[in-house]
């Protein structure tokens, strides 16, 4: 193997670990996390709409929990724009689709 793959592998590596490691226990939904991120970024709806490239209306429906299901660029989106680790925002994802499940079978 190169030393630039080398290098490029160490770095994956390197920044996965800091992923995982920055998620702490208690996730919440994806609603929470999102107004939780926005409002400690002091950003208002279009701003992160204008930084995730989605719409002001979208980001609004995420943060009432009124769309339940984005797409893995929508995640990516979010998380660059509320400077939010991607996996973060993914496992909230999953939270929100398992919420929804327990609750249609309540």
């Amino acid at each position: 193997m190169s030393e630039r793959v080398e290098r490029a592998l160490r770095e994956l590596a390197s920044a996965v670990r800091e992923e995982v490691a920055a998620i702490p226990d208690g996730v919440g939904t994806l609603a929470e996390e999102i107004a939780r991120a926005r409002k400690e970024s002091r950003l208002s709806l279009q701003e992160v709409g204008e930084r995730s490239g989605f719409t002001k209306f979208h980001i609004w429906e995420l943060e009432q929990g009124r769309s339940r299901n984005p797409t893995v660029g929508m995640i990516a989106g979010l998380s660059t724009a509320l400077g939010v680790p991607f996996h973060r925002l993914a496992e909230a994802a999953l939270n929100t689709l398992q919420a929804a499940r327990e609750g249609n079978n309540a």
